[in-house]
């Protein structure tokens, strides 16, 4: 498939002759003054400092307007608010009154763990869940914290993880009774479509759970006004500088807007700031023709949002540790996304959506679909926290993406998609996942082409196809499965694939396995020129498992059943590395689906954790190449260095200390009290 994406070109008229540059705060006390003031070829020069957010509402005509950040300097783009007027409630915890709902409290770009009970984050089981009267049945519990959320819930909410849906949510309770374990919420509060089996629950957010260092509580002050989100929060530090530094994210829409999907506007590009603070997204696309380029987007709701726009550049970004989605676009014609870090985000890396109404495709109200898409050369990794994680997410309305030399490392799945057609996945390098690795799901998307890729490390195989019409072809499959999906409807032409260092295939409707692949060749008519090799690398993981966070602990994982019955997949003094996080452990024992390690975690698995099994390697630097042209070109250590685009250089911003500070472990996450 050839892409027939077109971009804006914005054409320089003899007008430009006439731009001119708007200096910020030297001319123009703040961003949105100098914008309004601009016209087309403009450049909004700002120098060092923190300001608030701005708007772009209107059309730049001729030479798009730049918006950037002085060169070499920090502009950073704030929704911080600074907590100030402590009073000390005793016991180390203090509290203060503020004007709008803390929903996440940071000492400097450090986030504090909202209070929650159990303390170590870990889940306890829902034994019913009963529609009718809105109520969650657990064991009784005594304990003195739970007897006053049991006597005031204040703004106490129930965190559970649905099994059925895979995900985490948050619901404010209406009451707890610690002797039934009944937890009652309001009909406005109950989440409909949950199911009754295999759901665990926590409670957080009440000032009787701030008991640990760092832990914190809001409640609110509605009185008689609903719309109020003023309230209190109380905070109990680590140490008593750390009340001087306690910020909230504050703003309540995008920091950076262009346009609105309803009205859009453009030409503009957006380049170098750093950008934190809201609860909604950072950067938020409603127009046309807007490249956001060289920003540091982190601590936001979301990262960089588009919708209902064309011609959208994201460029050489770094979006991390953001609550919601890295890069999220929806009904955008003409996207090129490419050179971008997206890391550590608590929901998506990347998301490519079509027609997001709710309402169906043609009729009044409803989203244009998502098409000619490229996303090329980002480093995507640890998509793995809440809601339905995965590094990549196509789907709704979605035709003729490239997705092209990605590095995609540690998500819940490294693409997920449905209503996704013709698309071609190629030259990426795919490590690690919790599930399925891609996934042309729900019999709706059809057309996609496979070629030139590295796989390794799924947690239920590597490929599922449940459409028709798939190629995969100059691939090389290390240590996974090849899926050919339904034979009488589902076409998959596999072929010049590399299987290192085995060959699994199997099919499904009817079920059949194969490991030898002459048999596959002669039997299936599959992988016609396809061969098994040796693995091309100097320091490769040997093996892949996955745990359960439940039945786990510090020093131990609960194997998956797969990975449970085999015996050659870890020994004692082995290296592992858990979730990617850079450390190496070693491995004590693993016997009867546990697998004992040391040092320790930190605290327990807050979902599946990911095991690679790096043997005896004494870094966990990735060196992996192709083979006989099968296999991603990319580098790995090139990625990790920030040079996506093979410049011989890093091409995505540089991370100032105090925001590194805040970048939190794989295996370490920060949970909200909202899920």
């Amino acid at each position: 498939m050839t892409s027939r994406i077109v971009f804006f070109a914005a054409v320089v008229c003899s007008g430009s002759a006439f731009a001119a540059e708007l200096a910020v705060p030297a001319q123009y006390p703040t961003i949105q003054k100098a914008v309004d003031a601009a016209k087309g070829g403009d450049v909004v020069l700002v120098k060092a400092g923190t300001y608030a957010g701005f708007r772009v509402q209107k059309l730049f005509e001729g030479t798009p307007l730049t918006i950037k950040a002085a060169p070499g300097e920090r502009v950073t783009i704030s929704g911080m608010q600074k907590i100030e007027g402590w009073k000390d409630e005793g016991g180390g915890v203090f509290s203060a009154k503020v004007p709008s709902r803390v929903d996440s409290l940071f000492v400097g770009y450090v986030e504090q763990q909202c209070g929650r009970w159990p303390a170590d984050g870990t889940r306890l089981p829902i034994l019913t869940a009963d529609a009718a009267t809105c109520t969650f049945k657990t064991a009784p519990v005594a304990d003195p914290k739970l007897a006053k959320i049991a006597k005031d819930p204040k703004d106490t909410r129930c965190y559970f993880f649905f099994a059925a849906g895979n995900a985490f949510s948050s619901r404010r309770i209406q009451s707890y009774d610690p002797k039934t374990g009944d937890i009652v919420f309001s009909p406005e509060e109950w989440m409909k479509w949950i199911k009754p089996e295999n759901n665990r629950y926590s409670f957080v957010n009440h000032p009787a759970l701030v008991d640990l260092p760092g832990s914190w509580a809001f409640v609110s002050e509605l009185g008689g006004d609903p719309k109020s989100t003023a309230g209190t929060v109380y905070f109990k530090p680590a140490k008593r500088a750390d009340l001087s530094k306690a910020q909230y994210c504050a703003a309540d829409r995008q920091l950076v807007a262009v346009g609105h999907h309803k009205n859009p506007t453009g030409n503009v590009v957006i380049d170098g700031f750093e950008i934190a603070g809201s609860r909604a997204a950072g950067v938020q696309i409603g127009g046309n023709g807007v490249t956001v380029q060289n920003c540091l987007v982190h601590h936001n709701g979301g990262g960089i949002a588009a919708r209902v726009a064309k011609d959208v550049k994201v460029l050489s970004n770094l979006i991390v540790a953001n609550r919601g989605t890295g890069i999220g676009l929806a009904s955008v014609e003409n996207a090129f996304v490419e050179g971008n870090e997206v890391a550590l985000n608590l929901e998506d890396g990347i998301v490519v959506a079509g027609n997001i109404s709710g309402r169906k495709t043609g009729t009044p109200g409803a989203n244009p679909p998502t098409k000619h898409v490229v996303v090329r050369r980002n480093y995507i990794h640890h998509h793995i926290y809440q809601a339905h994680p995965d590094n990549t997410q196509m789907y709704r309305d979605v035709s003729d993406v490239v997705y092209e030399e990605n590095f995609n490392i540690c998500g819940g799945q490294s693409i997920m998609a449905e209503e996704a057609e013709d698309v071609t996945v190629r030259g990426n390098l795919f490590m690690g996942c919790d599930a399925v690795m891609l996934i042309c799901g729900h019999g709706n998307s059809h057309r996609w082409k496979f070629e030139g890729n590295t796989l390794w490390g799924a947690g239920y195989g590597f490929f599922s196809f449940t459409g028709h019409d798939y190629t995969v072809s100059k691939n090389l499959i290390i240590g996974g499965s090849m899926d050919y999906g339904q034979i009488d409807s589902t076409k998959v032409e596999s072929s010049g694939n590399r299987f290192a260092p085995s060959y699994f295939a199997r099919t499904a409707k009817p079920w059949r396995k194969y490991t030898d692949l002459s048999m596959a060749q002669s039997e299936l008519g599959q992988e016609k020129g396809s061969s098994i090799v040796t693995m091309p690398s100097s320091n490769f993981p040997c093996a892949h498992a996955v745990s359960s966070a439940n039945g786990s602990s510090l020093d131990s994982l609960a194997l998956r059943k797969d990975a449970a019955a085999r015996k050659d997949l870890f020994a004692p003094g082995d290296r592992i590395e858990l979730n990617c996080d850079g450390v190496l452990r070693t491995v004590r024992s693993c016997a009867n689906g546990v697998l004992s390690f040391s040092p320790a975690l930190e605290m327990p698995p807050y979902r599946g954790v990911m095991v690679f099994n790096w043997k005896t390697a004494k870094t966990v630097d990735i060196d992996i190449r192709p083979v006989d042209g099968c296999g991603s070109p990319i580098s790995p250590a090139a990625f990790r260095k920030g040079d996506l685009l093979g410049a011989g250089r890093r091409t995505i911003p540089a991370i100032p200390a105090d925001v590194a500070e805040g970048i939190p472990s794989p295996n370490r996450p920060v949970i909200p009290p909202k899920g």
